[in-house]
């Protein structure tokens, strides 16, 4: 069976708008000569973008269909982020970037698992939104205690980790939005 879904307009606009701000706010001549505007918006872009990931993510699937939903966003991320790190320890000197990476098995692991550098941190931010909001649906609670058991498992990881996941509460205040969007289909 095939399931004919209509695209959001809305949504279009929005994450348009999105994508050219994260366009222009990674031109650095932009960068360098609005730097308040630079802040105002590095406050909400990527947050929205989660936003619209959670509210779109559908975690009515079984693990099996779901390991595959996830894959899909993490073996990108592992791929192109050992890409960036060999990149970076073989030529990031010459180069002249800005950070370093020393390649060691360990610092390796720590950069895959916990810390990601470079431009693919948002897929590795997306793909453990999603393992917790599917681990956390399977459940079955209400929106509330969703919402709080969510919370409460970012903030023990954010406590025992030097990488902070605040960022990744955003995406769990989409809960409701998408068990209402649930009730509405």
């Amino acid at each position: 069976m095939i399931i004919v879904t209509k695209r959001s307009n809305e949504l279009d606009f929005t994450k348009g708008i999105l994508i050219t701000l994260m366009v222009i706010f990674h031109l650095n001549d932009f960068v360098n000569n609005y730097i308040k505007l630079t802040q105002w918006t590095y406050a909400f872009h990527m947050s929205c973008f989660l936003l619209i990931s959670g509210y779109l993510l559908n975690v009515n699937k079984t693990k099996h269909d779901f390991i595959k939903t996830l894959s899909s966003v993490l073996y990108p991320y592992i791929f192109f982020e050992t890409l960036y790190l060999v990149a970076l320890s073989v030529f990031g000197k010459v180069i002249g970037a800005s950070n370093h990476f020393s390649l060691t098995i360990s610092s390796f692991i720590q950069k895959i698992i916990l810390m990601p550098s470079g431009t693919y941190w948002y897929l590795h931010t997306l793909s453990i939104c999603m393992f917790i909001y599917f681990f956390v649906h399977q459940f079955k609670f209400n929106s509330f205690k969703t919402t709080i058991l969510s919370g409460c498992i970012l903030y023990m990881q954010h406590i025992n980790s030097r990488f902070k996941l605040g960022k990744y509460y955003i995406f769990y205040n989409t809960i409701r939005l998408t068990r209402m969007r649930g009730k509405n289909d």
